[in-house]
């Protein structure tokens, strides 16, 4: 099945698991299981495999964490809410951003929430103000990247945010400048809505450890 679907590209090209106990902020046992995942959700035509068969897959995975924090959910958004659980709640990122390109694609990033009914949760997003690539750099031009800052609050009335973003790819010198510019804009929103709570962020960062 498309090599156990490439290898269950859920298999965590950017899947990450988080059983996050909160001690640091005194949420004791209060637990957030959230998965983190690139789905490649380009058209068909693009992606190399076959997204139709991967995103109703994708959507019965998320029924086993309270939250899931998606990127390039571009193209199957629909395919993926068919699956997904009855108490679930999917809230994309931002749209397209830009006007003088009408096929040009919003962010691509999905949250999606199985939180239980007693958490609150709160999500704001929004567009990256630069980007690197149009015909080159890995085309991230095309797609309107950006963030989703979501402020959790936990039945004990303690709050932690969670953020979901997508940065810019490639390895030149644009792509890393324009990276630092994402991660800046990043930091001067949460610096003034943050204020000793935990902040976790995640998604594909395009960053390597040894390579930024």
């Amino acid at each position: 099945m498309i090599s156990q679907i490439k290898d269950f590209r859920l298999g965590l090209c950017v899947s990450v698991l988080f059983y996050l106990c909160f001690i640091s902020t005194n949420l004791s046992s209060e637990e957030i299981k959230i998965l983190v995942y690139n789905t490649h959700g380009l058209p068909s035509a693009f992606a190399g495999d076959d997204p139709e068969e991967r995103f109703p897959l994708i959507g019965e995975k998320t029924k086993a964490y309270q939250l899931s924090l998606l990127q390039e959910d571009f193209a199957h958004h629909e395919l993926l809410l068919k699956n997904l659980g009855k108490e679930s709640v999917a809230i994309r990122g931002n749209g397209n951003n830009k006007s003088l390109c009408p096929f040009c694609s919003g962010s691509g990033l999905t949250m999606i929430s199985n939180l239980e009914k007693e958490w609150q949760l709160e999500i704001n997003s929004e567009a990256f103000n630069s980007c690197s690539g149009w015909l080159g750099g890995l085309n991230d031009c095309f797609a309107s990247k950006g963030f989703q800052l979501a402020r959790i609050e936990t039945p004990s009335e303690k709050y932690v945010f969670i953020l979901n973003t997508h940065l810019d790819a490639g390895r030149s010198t644009s792509d890393r400048k324009v990276r630092a510019e994402q991660l800046n804009q990043i930091l001067n929103k949460v610096k003034p809505v943050i204020s000793g709570e935990a902040l976790i962020v995640a998604g594909d960062l395009n960053l390597r450890w040894n390579d930024p």
